[in-house]
């Protein structure tokens, strides 16, 4: 053979050797992401949901359960794995990969190594193959360069004819540089996953495992709100700012025709629109300011404007039962999926559950977290960090009002005839505030303005004592520079103000009138 012609083919050889290696590499990106799970992986709890019969049903019925479980930076993840019949609703140990809890297995070495196998097996014949186009087959022989010889007389060999031998250590090399292939496919996608993970815990250091989400939690530093706390769980059926209110009219609303209904803004000086005629005309709740704009709840989902009127958006045609304005982000409850707790940024982007089960009292608290009255477990009290991990049962009392601020969560106990009680957050230790049937709370300074069930409002210390009535027939509450705003029965469009002394002040009437 010319040199021309063995140069050609070498140069064949190297290019469908690469060309194979190439290939093996993204083959064994899934044993590969298998290792990296017993390396790097988050060890955590699923659940078990939906249980099947696998196919081909065999003479030995095997089964498989679809599992569920919450992650540390991210919403809720999912995988597949063996199980026994009628295994739904119990749990397993998994593991994930932080940067994409796609990558999940069950947290079981037998398990992981059958996976190992079954992925890497098929991928290492790429390996072989590369090695085989490599280093090539054995030598054969040219007929235009050896004489030919005739054919031996039999099939026995003979001294003059021993049988052909192999070259040797040729199929041991192809062996061997198979293998170190393999093993460098394996370390590329090992390295990949390894970049990956490490650039999550670089990015987002709360991500690690290793870290307890409860420390520091209330030395950060609470973000700016739409509304104060207090007002924010009790509804904020007004928004306040500057010594103005922001509040909706209703056509036939403070006792005859009135305004177009929209959202306007009150003070002294007046009643004024907020943007074009019909804009905001489909207000219903919910009001908040922050930054110079202004959210509410419409009918058809979470809008916002300037307070100036100008660049009116809908941020999500979701229809939601109330919400949070907190920093940059929006909390809301997703009113057609019962109630379950969304977050989306507060230009519309980046929608999506914070956790799915029905809920009832919740709140945005100072330390942190949001607080949750958990429906599918009897209305206990649960919380999940803001990104949507860390996910707990925080507290075995079933409540119906809640409010954390600062150390300490007000709620009130179903199971003692909703009795006011506070707890630390730090040792959840609970102690009776007020005895009665309590509807809402709002702690105002040192002051805790209570409303009960039967519609009295009360004025109290934080300790229960010091007891003194301020007003009878009372629906709702909000606060704002120490006044209180209050509805009565079932009139919304009235707001009778009064100081926490008792003190009455001019009616706020939200209609064309105004400021009485």
């Amino acid at each position: 053979m010319r040199a021309e012609d063995r140069g050609a083919a070498a140069a064949m050889k190297i290019v469908s050797g690469l060309i194979l290696f190439a290939i093996s590499v993204p083959a064994f990106r899934w044993c590969a992401g298998e290792m990296a799970i017993q390396l790097w992986g988050v060890e955590t709890r699923a659940i078990l949901r939906q249980v099947g019969r696998n196919e081909p049903r065999g003479r030995f019925a095997a089964y498989r359960a679809h599992y569920e479980f919450d992650t540390l930076d991210a919403d809720r993840a999912y995988g597949t794995a063996p199980a026994r019949r009628g295994s739904q609703g119990g749990w397993l140990r998994v593991k994930y990969l932080r940067h994409d809890p796609t990558w999940n297995t069950p947290a079981t070495g037998w398990y992981a190594g059958a996976l190992m196998v079954l992925w890497g097996a098929p991928a290492w014949l790429l390996s072989w193959w590369t090695a085989r186009s490599c280093l090539g087959r054995r030598r054969r022989r040219d007929p235009l360069n050896e004489k030919e010889e005739p054919p031996p007389a039999s099939l026995e060999p003979t001294e003059a004819s021993p049988p052909p031998q192999r070259v040797p250590g040729r199929t041991s090399g192809t062996f061997v540089f198979a293998w170190v292939l393999a093993a460098l496919a394996l370390g590329l996608n090992l390295a990949w996953f390894g970049v990956q993970e490490k650039r999550v815990l670089t990015t987002d250091p709360e991500a690690s495992p290793d870290r307890d989400p409860s420390v520091g939690q209330t030395r950060r530093q609470t973000p700016p709100r739409g509304a104060s706390l207090g007002n924010q769980v009790n509804g904020s059926a007004v928004a306040f700012e500057s010594g103005f209110v922001y509040g909706a009219i209703w056509r036939d609303a403070a006792g005859g025709p009135g305004q177009e209904p929209g959202l306007y803004r009150f003070s002294r000086e007046g009643v004024a629109r907020i943007g074009k005629s019909g804009v905001t005309a489909r207000i219903y709740r919910g009001v908040q300011v922050l930054d110079g704009w202004l959210y509410y709840l419409g009918m058809e989902g979470i809008h916002r404007i300037r307070t100036d009127g100008s660049r009116p958006a809908t941020l999500t045609r979701t229809r939601a039962t109330s919400m949070a304005v907190v920093g940059d982000t929006i909390y809301f409850q997703h009113e057609l999926l019962r109630d379950a707790l969304y977050r989306m940024d507060c230009d519309g982007g980046g929608e999506r559950p914070l956790v799915r089960e029905p809920t009832g009292a919740w709140c945005v608290g100072d330390d942190g977290w949001i607080y949750y009255a958990n429906r599918n477990d009897d209305g206990r009290i649960w919380r999940v960090r803001p990104e949507g991990g860390g996910r707990e049962r925080f507290l075995d009392r079933r409540i119906g009002t809640l409010l954390v601020e600062n150390t300490g969560i007000w709620y009130t106990d179903l199971d003692q005839g909703r009795a006011l009680v506070r707890a630390e957050v730090s040792s959840r230790d609970g102690k009776t505030v007020l005895a009665e049937s309590v509807e809402r709370v709002l702690p105002v300074g040192d002051a805790l303005v209570v409303l009960l069930t039967e519609g009295t409002l009360l004025n109290l210390r934080r300790d229960g004592t010091g007891r003194a009535v301020l007003a009878a027939e009372v629906s709702s509450m909000l606060e704002y520079q120490g006044v209180l705003y209050l509805t009565k029965g079932l009139q919304t469009q009235i707001l009778y103000r009064m100081t926490l002394g008792g003190e009455q002040m001019p009616v706020l009437r939200l209609g064309p009138v105004g400021v009485d």
